[in-house]
């Protein structure tokens, strides 16, 4: 197995909104910059990232439609539109990507267990045709024992298992080895193993104002 391995750092606010991500590629070279912006009630207003391999910059307004539980982002660059449906419980139902004249780009479905974990990903084409669906099967402690890829209009498939080597205090798994296959009818082909070593550091939140 290869001593190389990627790197990304995620910031948080003290309620859980996600600040910002950069991520490096396995020669350590920053790849990309992803920046939250927020408004005095916490809902997202801005989205910009930043593509430091080619210079290219997008930066997203927020429309927020809380009654219908969808979010819309307009890109100032290109003019195309990512609308995206959530269920009650507030988790992604469905996104659809249209271009500056509203044609269909790019769409998505997603189904999910009562307890709200991911069980079905389908990908659709500018036809609205099905592409690909991702499966999964999850155990007990929340992880993704299985994953399975079905691509629509090739007729194969791919499998990923994945096995948890580490698991820390705080129930978050810190090895993990994944090991895929090619299924072709009956036939499974084991093609690659990958272990995946993670760091992660803790901080305490700080206190609410009520609690000072």
């Amino acid at each position: 197995m290869s001593d190389k391995h990627l790197k990304e750092i995620r910031s948080y606010d003290a309620n859980g909104n996600l600040l910002g991500e950069m991520d490096w590629n396995y020669d350590g070279e920053l790849t990309s910059s992803k920046t939250n912006y927020y408004n005095e009630h916490g809902c997202h207003t801005e989205y910009r990232f930043i593509d430091h391999n080619d210079g290219e910059t997008n930066h997203w307004e927020v429309i927020l439609s809380p009654s219908t539980r969808q979010i819309a982002k307009r890109n100032k660059k290109t003019g195309t539109t990512d609308l995206r449906t959530y269920s009650p419980e507030k988790y992604l139902l469905h996104y659809k990507k249209t271009d500056k004249k509203t044609r269909l780009v790019k769409a998505s479905r997603t189904k999910r267990r009562e307890d709200n974990r991911e069980t079905e990903y389908t990908r659709f084409d500018q036809g609205n045709r099905p592409l690909y669906t991702y499966y999964f099967q999850w155990d007990d402690r929340g992880f993704i024992t299985k994953e399975r890829l079905r691509y629509h209009q090739e007729k194969k498939e791919r499998l990923h298992t994945y096995d948890f080597l580490k698991v820390d205090e705080h129930g978050n798994w810190t090895q993990r080895l994944m090991t895929r296959y090619d299924v072709g009818g009956k036939e499974k082909t084991k093609v690659s193993e990958k272990l995946t070593i993670r760091t992660i550091e803790y901080f305490e939140a700080p206190p609410a104002e009520n609690e000072l």
